[in-house]
């Protein structure tokens, strides 16, 4: 296992090392290379020796030497990568570090082997015992690889946001191999030893650092950063550094006092108090919100991770379905995000009144009275959309607003902005941890997040205002279809009362006024149960029907029309009472374009049965021709109200049919209405007799 493993090192070290004859990278890999050329050296040097244990003492001092070699190469590497970097940019402070990192040159090379390390059986038991020196030089060791990692924590924080994603992975990579390194040799600090077997472990870890600096360098093209003091001095790896070293030196007096017997106790108790801390870590939620801060703060020199921040906020309003789903989505995320126990979304009313309406409760108790929450918060959408402490503010607020705040134990409150006005008001309640100061990063933060959600809020509250928009729109067009058919029926009856005047005394007359009077009531009473049911393919009632006496019940309800029907009779499968519709208002269109001209319908069999109605008014303006005839709304008439046509199109595309006009300029026109293929027509029967079957 452990010649695979390091020979996959020395592969990977040895291809990270090919960008070194590139020029324009040159010299930032100049400093890489003997990091990576002296990992190699050493995971190959030490491989051997366990291989091979009379290689052991031959080669020790060389061993020493490329450990030593190793350290100091890291920590140029710290100082070079993905940095601005020369020997005049480094502080007198750095300086100093590098060449106390080269203090073991001056005794490795006169100081007798035997001084620093000593074997028993290296073949049976692959142990390397450290005498005194060797134990000072191991720390010096662990100390320059711990001051790598702080130059890299360093580098990490002073670099910019666009940059700092693509150098992570690479001091993450760097960082594991460093740390690798620290933990093998910190056995010889705990325990006066080191034992080889360790070596696959470790290499194992080089290989994972490796693979993580791998894939970062061959797809970074990043700029160069400069680290200030300020930010070296503020090191989190130091802290961890510091406390490592310290936990080593207790556990090794610990053994020391215990006896040699103790480690495994020692080691179960340390794991142990280690489990049992990151429990009460985990089941706690301000231990949490603490220590993330901090590391966030120490990693980052940023209480926030502004992109996950924003990719995680952005991902919360793409799931609201509804406006209060918005709104809890919302409310959760700050509590999340800001470390709050619970929040309030007070909305605001467009109605020119300035007032709020109905509160959204995430995890806060709704306060008594609740009637008056919208009331008593009013005031606070006057405020500007920054986030607003209550403790500074509460003395300058209505008494209303005052003491619902100071019952709902609240802390902070934020107006929501939009263009056209504030959107609500969220009011965050007590922070989970009592101790946590919102300072201007926070507030940046929330305002910044404020903004978004006014944005979200007003384009589903002008959705809901569309939607409530289309349904009266839709309402108004089923009342003026309503109306239409209303006015159909009235100027029939117009027609009837004004010949009555004349041949009331005649018979005949009296007759056919019955029938009209008959058929207007019927069809009126067919209208008053359609109100709710616009036409639909579901609302046909699909009969066989003849044509001819659709037109001859059609001329009958315009009374006085000179009607001249042509034409043998056609079954078709039709709602009689819809067609009779069209023709009806096909009827009334040419007696109102040409008075007392004749009026044909014609009755045309064939696969598709077909009515013609021809009038000989004059034709249709070339204008509303252009404007779209059977487009809603559009009349060419003095007093119309431009649905008729497109009321009849709508019924004949229920029925799978069509009506279409020939315009006769300064003749006349003729409306054809035909009607579906027969195995079109078999369908819309089938469909029919569907929705009379559930209905």
């Amino acid at each position: 296992m452990l010649p695979v493993l390091s020979s996959l090192c020395v592969i990977l070290l040895g291809l990270y090392l090919v960008p070194v004859w590139r020029a324009s990278r040159w010299r930032g890999m100049a400093a890489q290379a003997p990091a990576m050329a002296a990992t190699a050296w050493v995971t190959a040097l030490e491989t051997l020796m366990r291989l091979y244990p009379a290689l052991a003492e031959e080669h020790a001092r060389l061993l020493l030497l490329s450990q030593h070699f190793l350290c100091v190469s890291w920590l140029l590497f710290s100082l070079a990568y993905a940095r601005k970097i020369s020997w005049g940019l480094l502080g007198n402070l750095n300086k100093l570090l590098v060449l106390l990192s080269l203090l073991p040159l001056g005794f490795l090379p006169v100081l007798p082997v035997s001084s620093f390390l000593f074997f028993t059986d290296f073949s049976v038991e692959p142990l390397i015992f450290l005498e005194s020196p060797a134990f000072y030089f191991y720390l010096h060791l662990a100390l320059v690889l711990l001051l790598s990692l702080g130059n890299l924590e360093s580098t990490l924080q002073s670099s910019r946001h666009s940059e700092r994603w693509r150098i992570k992975l690479a001091l993450l990579g760097a960082g594991a191999i460093i740390v690798s390194f620290v933990l093998f040799y910190s056995q010889g600090l705990l325990y006066r030893v080191l034992n080889m077997d360790y070596l696959a472990l470790r290499t194992l870890g080089i290989l994972i650092g490796l693979a993580l600096l791998h894939f970062s360098e061959w797809r970074r093209e990043s700029g160069k950063v400069i680290v200030s003091r300020r930010v070296a001095f503020r090191s989190l790896a130091v802290v961890v550094a510091g406390l490592y070293l310290l936990g080593l030196g207790i556990a090794r007096e610990g053994a020391e006092i215990l006896g040699a017997g103790s480690r495994q106790h020692l080691l179960l108790a340390l794991l142990f108090l280690g489990g049992l801390a990151g429990l009460v870590l985990l089941l706690s939620q301000t231990g949490r919100r603490r220590a993330g801060i901090w590391l966030q703060r120490a990693l980052y020199n940023e209480k926030y991770d502004y992109r996950s921040q924003w990719i995680e906020f952005s991902e919360r309003l793409s799931r609201a379905a509804d406006k209060e789903s918005l709104i809890r989505e919302v409310l959760l995320g700050f509590c999340e995000t800001f470390g709050f126990v619970g929040a309030v979304f007070v909305p605001a009313r467009h109605d020119g009144s300035g007032h709020a309406g109905g509160a959204v409760h995430y995890e806060m108790p709704e306060t008594e009275p609740a009637d008056t929450l919208a009331e008593d918060c009013s005031a606070l959408l006057a405020y500007p959309g920054v986030p607003v402490e209550v403790s500074t503010e509460l003395p300058r607020l209505p008494d209303g607003a005052a003491g619902r705040l100071e019952a709902m134990n609240a802390s902070l409150f934020l107006p929501v902005p939009a263009a056209d006005g504030p959107e609500g008001v969220i009011i965050l309640g007590r922070p989970m941890d009592g101790k946590e100061e919102y300072d201007r990063e926070d507030f940046e933060l929330m305002e910044a997040m404020s903004r978004q959600i006014g944005l979200c809020v007003r384009s589903f509250r002008l959705g809901d205002e569309l939607s409530a928009a289309r349904e009266m729109e839709a309402l108004g067009r089923l009342g003026a279809f309503v109306l239409h058919d209303l006015k159909n029926q009235v100027y029939a009856l117009s027609l009837l009362t004004e010949n009555a005047r004349t041949f009331i005394g005649n018979p005949d007359f009296q007759r056919d006024m019955l029938e009209t009077l008959g058929n207007t009531v019927a069809n009126m009473k067919i209208l008053i149960a359609q109100l709710t049911d616009p036409p639909g393919t579901s609302a046909l009632r699909l009969e066989p029907v003849d044509l001819r006496e659709l037109a001859r019940r059609a001329a009958a309800l315009v009374p006085g029309a000179n009607v001249r029907i042509s034409g043998s009779s056609l079954t078709v499968n039709a709602d009689a009472d819809q067609i009779c519709k069209v023709l009806t208002n096909l009827c009334l269109n040419a007696v109102e374009a040409g008075g007392d001209q004749p009026i044909g319908i014609e009755i045309h069999g064939g696969e598709a049965p077909t009515l013609r109605v021809r009038d000989n008014g004059g034709g249709i303006p070339e204008e509303i021709m252009r404007r779209g005839l059977f487009k809603p709304f559009n009349s060419g008439k003095r007093r119309g109200m431009g649905i008729g046509l497109y009321h009849s199109q709508k019924i004949m595309e229920a029925h799978g049919g069509k009506i279409f006009v020939e315009n006769r300029p300064g003749e006349g026109s003729t409306f054809i209405v035909r009607f579906a293929w027969e195995e079109d027509s078999r369908a819309a029967r089938a469909r029919g007799d569907a929705a009379r079957a559930t209905a």
